[in-house]
């Protein structure tokens, strides 16, 4: 699965692993246990049915979300698919039914597996239909483009095949938009590629708080192309890898964070309260707008003006960052079953100062766009269990901002199963 929820003190005492000598030690164990894991893709062998009747399902797509790796059903409803190692999230759809997903590991697949597919109550189609927004694309294509598929240079080059399929909800009261699409969105990225397959489960940007939401299970098939134009995709490839969410995880996950180009640095953030003072003043009338801009009306020092003006173009939060570089282990360590357990606290600044950024971010973003420097929270305080090919369960508990909030969208989205 993929979802985009797209401001201090020392880390507290590092579990202790018996039997080894330290963190690097049990990061190293993960290493070797990935390396010899990586050459055994075990079969995955099963059968799609209807949950009502135990009808088989024909022609069900059955795929290993964001990977190369899929299928679909036979007429008797079985498949078969390598799997590789590590864990996946494995999707089944087909028209008509709910889409189900399941995670598993390759150490412990099933010998079978059944997958009873429901179908989509008729009642909910109705309400949906009803509360679709009228001429939607015309009115939110534009959005939802930029934010799902991105504003980067590889982003403008996709091009949607079905954008029809797509259904806009406009929330009023939450001041909300929601997209939804009954078939998998079907996305060509020329620039790095590769045909996207993308059954979207939901979608919402929030007006007020700016905050992104998506989530749905991606599919990637390799474009055909001459030798030159291979060429140009793999470069295009790693420049997308130099620097990504998948490329700090995977980092993380062999506790090689600094080896691999990455500034990690603890970030605190508090209200800034000169500015809800000023604020305040506002609202009570001792500061008021006019034709020139902010001017004081009555109670002030006529020599202050340029102070509030000042915290008014302020953010509402002040950032203070730690001087120190964090090692991989002062915010990782191992967990059981072959995974590195990303725990912080508050925010981490990552910096990948081995590349400036893209040109389109930093046409997008003047300020401070000199850097590809991304900011990581854990919004729910939960840790977050990071795997070898750069995966994190749950995807709703890590939160990116800043160079990743911009450039983690499907037009830069690599397959778990990419290697350099």
């Amino acid at each position: 699965m993929r979802f985009r929820l797209h401001t201090w003190g020392l880390p507290g005492p590092m579990p202790y692993l018996p039997g080894m000598i330290g963190i690097r030690s049990a990061f190293l164990f993960l290493l070797l246990l990935a390396c010899v894991g990586a050459g055994a893709q075990p079969l995955l062998r099963g059968r799609v049915v209807d949950a009502a009747g135990g009808a088989p399902v024909a022609g069900a797509s059955v795929f290993l979300s964001n990977t190369s790796t899929g299928t679909v059903t036979n007429s008797a409803g079985a498949f078969e698919l390598a799997f590789p190692a590590g864990r996946y999230d494995l999707v089944v759809s087909s028209v008509g039914y709910e889409t189900q997903s399941q995670t598993l590991q390759s150490a412990a697949l099933p010998p079978e597996l059944t997958i009873s597919l429901k179908a989509r109550p008729r009642e909910l189609e109705t309400v949906l239909v009803q509360s679709y927004e009228k001429d939607g694309w015309a009115k939110w294509g534009a959005l939802f483009t930029d934010h799902f598929i991105g504003t980067s240079d590889e982003a403008r080059a996709c091009r949607f095949r079905n954008a029809s399929t797509v259904r806009f909800i406009f929330d009023k009261g939450a001041n909300e938009l929601r997209a939804i699409a009954r078939e998998p969105l079907v996305i060509e990225n020329p620039a790095l590629g590769y045909r996207v397959r993308y059954q979207l489960e939901d979608f919402r940007f929030n007006f007020t708080t700016k905050l992104l939401t998506f989530y749905g299970y991606p599919l990637f098939e390799e474009l055909k192309g001459n030798g030159a134009r291979q060429r140009r995709w793999r470069a295009a490839r790693r420049d997308v890898y130099a620097g990504s969410l998948m490329h700090f995880l995977r980092s993380v996950f062999v506790n090689r964070i600094q080896e691999q180009g990455f500034q990690v640095f603890r970030l605190r953030k508090f209200p800034n309260l000169q500015k809800q003072y000023t604020r305040n003043l506002v609202k009570k009338g001792a500061l008021q707008w006019g034709p020139d801009g902010l001017r004081i009306a009555y109670g002030l020092p006529k020599d202050s003006l340029d102070y509030y003006r000042r915290y008014l173009g302020q953010g509402d939060e002040i950032s203070v960052v730690g001087t120190q570089q964090l090692p991989g282990d002062s915010i990782a360590y191992a967990g059981e079953g072959n995974v590195a357990v990303l725990d912080f606290a508050d925010y981490l600044l990552v910096n990948y100062p081995k590349l400036p950024p893209p040109r389109a971010y930093r046409a997008q973003n003047p300020d401070g766009a000199g850097f590809r420097m991304s900011q990581l929270l854990l919004p729910y305080g939960r840790p977050v269990q990071v795997e070898g090919n750069g995966a994190y369960y749950a995807p709703t508990d890590l939160l990116s901002l800043g160079y990743w909030g911009w450039a983690e969208k499907v037009g830069n989205m690599l397959p778990l199963d990419y290697r350099k």
